[in-house]
């Protein structure tokens, strides 16, 4: 037998006023009910809100995978109900392949001098900065300059090799390693005027040498997400310029960019587990399923011939690659002002 619910004049969630004491809120459809929380009421709700969730997923992962360009086209037709929106899908699926990539992916410097920690029989040693020797019995394999530093330094980038394009830079650096962090006191003691751009520069020249380059890296690293989302609108807009003779809106060119990427990460997730299960390399494998499918899906879509189609990808492929670049670095000199 159904409990009774313990009805309140007002809707808990949203505040609207329940004149007619309604079983469900009009304004945000919150069950009016002020019985207390039961550990049944709690596991029904999660139940249901799960399998809502998981029969659009399930319509909407299928979809996407082996009907390139249906799920854009479906999405576009109004048929939204039955699957993720294309938002919350690239989400889902970016979160989860940085989630997955990141177990088994041990910065290798630590991983090296954990083994070298570990070695009680002297089979392994560093020489130097550029050369790891491991000695095994009659053979000795050598491991020397850019391989090693490689395996040195996971980043293959050190704080050291990157070079600032300014002739007072080595005395700035010199000066913050002594102490002195005081950006209007550098500029003085170098003779540099005290304008508004100078002291934004030189401020930013004066934390680039105190900072601590790993530790941006991995701030970098965690962003990376928000990064590639803030590419997608780029995209579109090459698609939009490259498709401008054809009906479709900025956002039709959103959505099928979102859905076009959500397929490619979840590639990247499939082959991030093949290569973790097997130790092979399927870079090559993924390069060509994810080129054929990006054909099918811009052929399906925007339902051009097959030759116009593979010209204006690589047309996309040029100016895309360009506009990325420069956006990254933008968006990448933003975040260090910002850091």
């Amino acid at each position: 037998m159904r409990r009774q619910r313990i009805k309140s004049p007002y809707c808990t969630n949203c505040g609207k006023e329940l004149p007619q004491l309604e079983n469900f809120c009009p304004e945000c459809g919150q069950e009016n009910d002020n019985k207390r929380l039961t550990f049944r009421k709690l596991m029904v709700e999660l139940i249901t809100n799960f399998l809502s969730v998981d029969s659009r997923f399930t319509h909407s992962v299928p979809a996407l995978l082996f009907r390139p360009g249906l799920l854009s086209k479906e999405y576009l037709r109004g048929r939204r109900q039955r699957y993720l929106d294309p938002i919350r899908m690239f989400i889902t699926v970016t979160v989860l392949y940085f989630l997955i990539a990141s177990f088994g992916n041990e910065d290798p410097k630590k991983e090296i001098h954990q083994l070298i920690a570990n070695d009680t029989t002297g089979v392994i040693n560093v020489e130097s900065d550029s050369m790891i020797v491991i000695n095994q019995g009659p053979i000795s394999y050598k491991i020397k300059d850019d391989a090693a530093a490689a395996l040195l330094d996971s980043s293959g980038v050190n704080e050291d090799d990157l070079v600032i394009d300014d002739l007072k830079y080595p005395e700035i650096k010199a000066m913050v390693k002594r102490g002195h962090t005081n950006t209007i006191e550098i500029m003085d003691s170098l003779n540099i005027e005290n304008t508004f751009w100078n002291r934004f520069y030189y401020g930013e020249l004066v934390k680039f040498a105190n900072s601590d380059f790993d530790k941006f890296k991995d701030y970098l690293s965690s962003k990376l997400p928000w990064i590639i989302f803030c590419l997608i609108p780029i995209f579109a807009f090459v698609l939009q310029v490259l498709y401008i003779r054809r009906k479709f809106l900025y956002i039709d060119h959103l959505i099928f960019s979102f859905h076009l990427y959500s397929f490619i990460f979840v590639m990247l997730i499939l082959q991030n587990i093949y290569e973790n299960l097997t130790g092979s390399d399927a870079a090559g494998w993924l390069f060509l399923i994810v080129s054929i499918y990006t054909l099918f899906a811009f052929r399906n879509f925007y339902e051009q011939s097959y030759l116009k189609t593979i010209f204006k990808m690589i047309i996309l492929f040029f100016i895309y690659t360009i506009t990325a670049i420069i956006s990254s670095l933008f968006i990448m000199i933003v975040m260090f002002v910002l850091y």
